[in-house]
């Protein structure tokens, strides 16, 4: 069986592509669903749609998930999960992104 705390630990391993912080605790990442049929349903808030690297993280996010043993589909749903705010940036991350240039 396929458990929702190992598909957020495959992406907690996955960076913005701009900064070495977990999309996760950037707060893109806002849901995990996992089907009957092992299909796992990532639910993701994307601060900017038009970002190149957008289909960069969702490859990253298909490899490190698909990679799951029994996995079924991996959907990257972006489309109705709510917008993107600093406020749903992991506090422990704020200080890491000053670094980077990122008003916070």
């Amino acid at each position: 069986m396929v458990s929702e705390s190992e598909v957020w630990d495959r992406l907690e391993a996955i960076n913005d592509a701009h900064i070495p912080v977990s999309l996760r605790k950037m707060g893109m990442v806002q849901q995990v669903e996992i089907s009957d049929e092992r299909d796992v349903t990532i639910r993701m808030a994307i601060p900017c749609l038009a970002c190149p690297a957008v289909s960069l993280m969702q490859d990253q996010i298909r490899g490190a998930v698909g990679s799951i043993e029994n996995i079924g589909k991996v959907i990257i749903d972006h489309s109705g999960t709510g917008t993107w705010s600093r406020d749903q940036v992991d506090a422990s991350a704020k200080p890491f992104m000053r670094q980077f240039g990122l008003q916070i």
